[in-house]
């Protein structure tokens, strides 16, 4: 007759340092405009994780409005379920696409 005199425990840990993929980040932006504003839209960033991506957050969205004359950093971060992040960076640069400049006679 078998006892049961030992007993095993085996305790796993499993630690996740593998941060999130991005794949199609987009690429810097030059867009020109006559107005104050222009409106901008990117194809978002995919992330991929081997454990699943738990968050998405970003300075802008796509779709936003821009001000002329301004070059801004668009800044996606996914973070999977370890906190280990990813990142995803382009600029977006909003120029006056021409000169409407009005010049009266009288100026002279």
């Amino acid at each position: 007759m078998l006892s049961n005199c030992c007993k095993l425990l085996l305790l796993l840990s499993v630690l996740d340092i593998t941060a999130p993929v991005v794949s199609s980040c987009p690429s810097d932006m030059l867009k020109g405009t006559d107005t104050r504003w222009k409106k901008v839209n990117w194809t978002h960033p995919v992330f991929t994780d081997n454990v699943g991506v738990m968050k998405i957050v970003s300075n802008k969205r796509s779709g936003e409005e821009f001000e002329r004359s301004t070059s801004l950093r668009v800044r996606y971060v996914a973070t999977d379920a370890a906190s280990n992040k990813a990142y995803c960076e382009f600029i977006v640069t909003i120029e006056r696409t021409s000169l409407n400049y009005l010049f009266s006679l009288s100026q002279f």
